[in-house]
């Protein structure tokens, strides 16, 4: 399986979820439109794209699952910049305004407050019930299609957890690499201050990047690249990134935070490489929690 075998099931979620996006991205395969135009650049977006003119780096906005425009029960971006804390006008896309609310519409039944911890197979091997604890009790619930997506660490833990006289060492784990080569990626800040106002609370975050050095060229030395783009940190966030970095307290930190405004920060996302001693295992606990283990061995530390 490659990308050209997925790129239709992104295309159809794009659609429903009108993304915005830029006519040409200079970064690999020609995508086409996107179904929303691509968000206008705020200062701090444009003093991005200013730096990586004037040092010859090519870069863009980005696409983007926040409505550049509204449709006919969302508005548009408002471009007050908290997109981490919650979109009060319901411009982000996130599941809990858009496949929600669709699922609810057509018959879906949501029991929140409620956690999964074990898939259960019939005779034939297939998975015929989810076992699920609500209110400190185990419920069985049946169907005809389950869907595990519950990400890199909860999505192992429940099929580790699913063990049978059909599948001992969980489901789908025939080859014994579920729970293995567990990959993250890393995220680096670096803040620049400027003369005049940049606001970078303005418009959504990770709108302006550069993927120049994403992709491994011939004497890199590195495997796999990074992204780089602009990131806000808003006022709280900006003053623990002060304290951490500066070691500044008291009357400092507040002269500091003074000049909130005139500060930039852009984001590095690097990409991370498998490794064998990177696991989700289970332990002897309730619900047989999951342990994490990420080790950064030298072939890590020299990819970041």
């Amino acid at each position: 399986m490659n990308y050209n075998d997925l790129e239709p099931y992104y295309a159809e979620v794009e659609k429903f979820n009108q993304v915005s996006g830029p006519t040409f991205f200079p970064w690999g395969a020609y995508h086409g439109p996107y179904p929303k135009r691509s968000h206008y650049r705020a200062c701090m977006h444009e003093t991005f794209r200013r730096g990586c003119e004037a040092l010859g780096i090519p870069s863009t906005v980005g696409p983007m699952f926040i409505l550049s425009s509204a449709t006919k029960d969302r508005p548009g971006c408002t471009y007050r910049g908290f997109c981490k804390f919650g979109c009060m006008p319901k411009s982000k896309s996130s599941t809990l305004v858009t496949y929600v609310p669709h699922a609810l519409k057509y018959g879906a039944k949501i029991i929140p407050n409620a956690m999964v911890v074990r898939l259960n197979v019939g005779k034939d091997g297939t998975v015929r019930s989810v076992t699920y604890l609500s209110e400190g009790n185990e419920r069985e619930q049946e169907g005809d299609t389950f869907i595990v997506s519950a990400y890199s660490i909860e999505t192992p833990r429940l099929l580790l957890n699913s063990k049978s006289e059909q599948f001992p060492e969980g489901i789908a784990n025939s080859s014994g690499m579920v729970g293995k080569n567990l990959m993250v990626h890393s995220a680096d800040f670096v803040i620049g201050k400027y003369e005049e106002m940049i606001r970078q609370y303005r418009g959504p975050q990770g709108l302006a990047l550069t993927q120049e050095w994403y992709t491994r060229k011939p004497g890199d030395g590195f495997v796999r690249g990074y992204t780089i783009e602009t990131e806000t940190l808003q006022p709280i966030e900006f003053s623990q990134a002060l304290i951490k970095g500066k070691g500044v307290w008291g009357r400092q930190l507040i002269e500091d935070m003074r000049d909130y405004n005139h500060y930039v920060s852009f984001g590095i996302v690097g990409e991370c490489l498998p490794s064998e001693n990177s696991t989700v295992t289970l332990t002897v606990e309730a619900l047989a929690a999951r342990t994490a283990d990420y080790i950064i061995d030298a072939k890590q530390r020299f990819e970041l």
